[in-house]
């Protein structure tokens, strides 16, 4: 077991929180790989809670063949604030409609 990552055959899995602006105005950030590697990922669209991104050949090798490796999936969660005050209401709700 890994704190951060499960693995699901060759693929490796792990969380990605991501604050509401993030999630709805896009982002970029540096994610650290299995290896130690820092890795860029981003998204510049709305990013659903739950939303699956697949960064291609950052998973485990291959048992078979050490030379192929699966996908590092990353699992969208999405940090809702616990509270808003009157002006971030409202500022939200006019952004919105």
């Amino acid at each position: 077991p890994h704190p951060v990552f499960k693995r699901d055959g060759d693929n490796l899995h792990m969380e990605l929180q991501l604050t509401l602006a993030e999630a709805l105005c896009g982002f970029s950030r540096p994610i650290r790989a299995l290896d130690g590697k820092e890795l860029m990922v981003s998204n510049r669209q709305v990013t659903q809670p739950g939303q699956e991104i697949t960064v291609p050949g950052r998973g485990m090798p291959n048992q078979r063949d050490p030379t192929h490796f699966g996908n590092l999936v990353l699992t969208a969660r999405v940090l809702f604030p616990t509270s808003l005050n009157d002006v971030q209401r409202d500022a939200i709700s006019k952004a919105l409609k």
